[in-house]
Parts: C-alpha cells; sequence; structure tokens
C-alpha cells in the first residue's frame, strides 16, 4: 500500500502554473534532512531561485517553497493558517542552519495553496520577518515539549550534541 497522494492532473497544472507565472527555478524537490545541532529534520517540497521575470525584488533569491493542496471557496481569499509558516520556519532555520533574521537575508519562505476543487485557482504567501521569527520560537517550543513528553532527545548520542558521550 502506497502513501503517495494522487492529485488530478489540474491540479498538478496549476502547480507548475505558478512556478511558469512567477518564474521560479526548481533546483531540488522532496529534499531530505536531519538537523543534529535541533534535534530534528524533516522534507522540503521544493527549493529553487526566483529567476528573470520574476517579483523584481525577489529575483535571484533562493525560495523554500510549501504545497498546501486543499479545498477552496470561490470568491473568497485563501486563508493561511498559523501552522504553514511554523513548519517552513522550522525547516527553513534547519536545512540552512539559520536564524530567521539570517536566513531571510537571502532565502524566501513561500506557501503556495493549490485549490483541489476550482481547477488552475492557486495563491501564494511570502512570509515576512517578523512573521518567521515568531513562527521559529513556536516551531522551536514545541520541539523542545516533544522531547521532554516522549523522555528522548535525538542530540544525545552518536549524532547528537552530547560532549560526554564516550565510545564504549
Amino acid at each position: 500500500m502506497s502513501n503517495e497522494v494522487q492529485l488530478d492532473p489540474e491540479v498538478i497544472a496549476a502547480a507548475l502554473q505558478f512556478l511558469e507565472d512567477w518564474h521560479v527555478e526548481p533546483h531540488s524537490v522532496e529534499v531530505p534532512f536531519i538537523n543534529w545541532g535541533y534535534g530534528f529534520g524533516g522534507r522540503i517540497d521544493l527549493i529553487g531561485t526566483w529567476f528573470a521575470g520574476g517579483p523584481p525584488d525577489l529575483v535571484g533569491r533562493t525560495i523554500l517553497l510549501d504545497w498546501k493542496f486543499r479545498e477552496t471557496k470561490p470568491d473568497q481569499k485563501i486563508t493561511y493558517w498559523p501552522d504553514y509558516v511554523i513548519n517552513l520556519a522550522g525547516y527553513g532555520v534547519g536545512y540552512f542552519d539559520r536564524l530567521p533574521y539570517k536566513l531571510l537575508e537571502e532565502c524566501d519562505l513561500v506557501s503556495v495553496v493549490v485549490s483541489v476543487n476550482e481547477p488552475g485557482r492557486y495563491e501564494f504567501k511570502v512570509w515576512e520577518l517578523s512573521e518567521v521569527e515568531q513562527a521559529w520560537l513556536e516551531f522551536y517550543a514545541d520541539l523542545q515539549a516533544w522531547f521532554v513528553a516522549k523522555k528522548y532527545d535525538p542530540r544525545e548520542g552518536p549524532h547528537g550534541n552530547d560532549e560526554n558521550d564516550e565510545d564504549e
């Protein structure tokens, strides 16, 4: 049994249209990463570059993109839920190993919502520094709470930062 989600070709076409319309050149997709220093990892949907013809103030910058495929309501603006930026902030800091203020000097965190019920519809949001900083704090707090709840910290062990570990 596969965990893959099957998307309608029109939905895929809308996602590809975003890349074309906004001049995003993908470099890598479904990028796995582990950050041993923070003790977490994940999989980033897309890393690319805004290129000529894209938003003028973003051309040449790296883009870390998270796709969201969901139902939308005709004639209503799309809502961007708080967990969208929390996820992106965690993954951006984890992958690039830079705190938000340094990360956003060269990289944009972008949520793209593609409608599964309105063919061709997509909207996107480039997250602002204040939003990413707050989201990182929430992500990091949630991560620490997870360590406590699970009584497990992956940073302690063969790949972690525990300087007291000795080979036995």
